[in-house]
């Protein structure tokens, strides 16, 4: 029988994926990932997380996840025993008075099974959505096993992040935790210095060990409500005074603008896609290659947040803007205005703005800006 661990291992480092990037954009930790790939499934608290993972694994990587979930199914049963009656020898004669016994026995041994099982399902069911294995797996999950821990070793780190997840930042006083306590409408955190709030696309500068100077700027770029996690950058290179006065740290520069970075190895140009006199309506189109979670708002109103999976395709009508926002922009095709543009490589979470601006000459360009 094919193996569904080497599948897909040899799936994952064809497309080029780390498990710490599968882990990233799947919300599967990291574990359950080795354990799948090794088929260790004796981890998993039950069944359910088994076949839940699996299928967003194998629809994260564009393979056939039913066709996965049955290789483990029939894995399952080669593990089981034989049945009993195949065991017993059939001619073979057994008094009445002790085969009634066994039977006995085995009905009480049946019904206890089933009572243990009934009790099990009532407690699914009260823990909420018991008829979605995937979400069932990622919701049953202890709080203590969903924490994970991130130092910022660089200038910069970004990922989307989870309840209870904690950020270490290395300052000169040791290493000061935050901790993602809520994910909503708004993002709250806890530090030394006391609780932050942050809503979507809000950029500030914080201190965070309560010594009234500003040691990061953190920035919450999308918030995804229904699986309670939050894209946020937390960054060390700090360009204005802290907010609410103190000392803070004297303003050397503007804030980058939206398409700008203060690092180099961030930096992208915007693309002017196309030109006109005036600003006209515009359709954006995406194609999916594989499992991805995108979001979008346009102009200010419309907004969608949802997973696609792999040739399915997404088209909209945009009458001044439209930010996009990609979990894998590898996996994306986008064409704007039919023009094919490029929102970023494999792995990678991207967020683009596409808006109509003035230019110098008095026309109007449809530009193609990265946020960061």
């Amino acid at each position: 029988m094919e193996s569904i661990g080497v599948k897909l291992r040899q799936t994952r480092e064809e497309r080029g994926y780390s498990i710490e990037q599968v882990a990233r954009d799947t919300n599967i930790a990291r574990r359950y990932i080795d354990a799948l790939e090794n088929e260790d499934f004796t981890i998993f608290p039950g069944e359910p997380y088994i076949v839940g993972f699996l299928r967003n694994y194998a629809d994260y990587l564009g393979l056939e996840s039913e066709e996965l979930v049955g290789l483990y199914r029939n894995l399952k049963l080669q593990e089981q025993p034989a049945p009993m009656e195949q065991l017993l020898d059939r001619k073979r004669k057994i008094p009445v008075l002790p085969a009634v016994i066994i039977l006995v026995v085995l009905a009480l041994i049946a019904a206890g099974v089933y009572l243990i099982g009934f009790s099990g399902m009532l407690g699914k069911e009260k823990s909420g959505s018991a008829g979605d294995e995937a979400a069932a797996a990622k919701a049953s999950v202890s709080p203590d096993e969903q924490i994970e821990h991130f130092p910022l070793e660089e200038e910069i780190l970004e990922k989307r992040f989870s309840v209870n997840d904690v950020v270490f930042v290395s300052l000169e006083n040791g290493d000061v935790p935050i901790t993602i306590t809520s994910v909503d409408q708004t993002v709250e955190m806890r530090t030394a210095a006391g609780d932050l709030e942050f809503s979507m696309d809000e950029d500030r500068q914080v201190d965070i060990d309560g010594d009234g100077e500003a040691d990061l700027r953190i920035f919450v770029n999308d918030i995804l409500v229904s699986d309670k996690s939050a894209v946020i950058r937390f960054d060390r290179f700090l360009k204005r005074p802290l907010e609410g006065g103190g000392e803070g740290l004297e303003e050397t520069d503007s804030t980058p603008a939206v398409g700008e970075s203060s690092v180099a190895s961030r930096r992208s140009e915007p693309v002017t896609i196309t030109t006109a006199s005036r600003p006209n309506p515009f359709q954006v189109e995406l194609s999916f290659r594989g499992y991805c979670l995108f979001r979008y708002l346009s102009d200010s109103s419309q907004r969608e947040e949802r997973y696609f999976h792999k040739d399915e395709l997404f088209r909209i009508d945009v009458d001044r803007e439209i930010r996009l926002w990609v979990s894998n922009a590898g996996l994306v095709t986008a064409k704007i205005t039919g023009k094919e543009v490029d929102l970023g490589g494999a792995g990678e979470v991207s967020t683009k703005l596409v808006r109509w601006e003035r230019s110098d000459s008095g026309n109007y360009e449809l530009k193609l800006i990265p946020v960061y």
